[in-house]
């Protein structure tokens, strides 16, 4: 269900993925210095590559930044179903996912943070917490047929 390349359209303020993340807790000059680096996070072109078989989930996270080398960082995140742990990108972290019954929602959690991936009216929609609040970003699913067709 969740299989598929998805781009984000819509996200929430870097305001609140400070309040999710607990750096509006820090001292000013970190908060400075983070603040612009999730800014350009938030600003960069990302697609999201699912892909799921059975209990084995992968997430792939292309952020393509607004910068004079078009620069390209990916984030892959590995987990099982039931498993209390994950990898990204290669380092493992406590967490852990489950399936909701209707097969359009799992929740679970990564680190300190609680995660919700949901596909609602056809899109991925993406929700993290910490710390009493919510940040939510939302993703449209790429056509899977990219075939043109041409009349003579």
């Amino acid at each position: 269900m969740f299989n598929g390349r998805w781009n984000r359209v819509q996200t929430d303020t870097v305001d609140q993925l400070e309040n999710v993340l607990g750096i509006s807790k820090n001292p000013k000059l970190v908060k400075e210095s983070m603040r612009e680096s999730l800014e350009e996070y938030l600003k960069a072109k990302l697609t999201t590559i699912i892909h799921q078989d059975g209990v084995d989930f992968g997430i792939t996270r292309r952020y393509i930044f607004e910068n004079d080398e078009d620069e390209v960082e990916e984030q892959i995140t590995d987990f099982k179903f039931g498993e209390n742990k994950l990898t990204i990108n290669e380092r493992s972290i406590s967490g852990s996912f489950t399936p909701c019954i209707n097969g359009l929602q799992i929740n679970g959690n990564e680190g300190p943070l609680k995660v919700t991936y949901k596909i609602q009216e056809g899109k991925l929609i993406e929700i993290l917490t910490g710390n009493g609040f919510n940040f939510k970003q939302i993703s449209e699913e790429e056509p899977k047929d990219f075939t043109l067709f041409m009349h003579r």
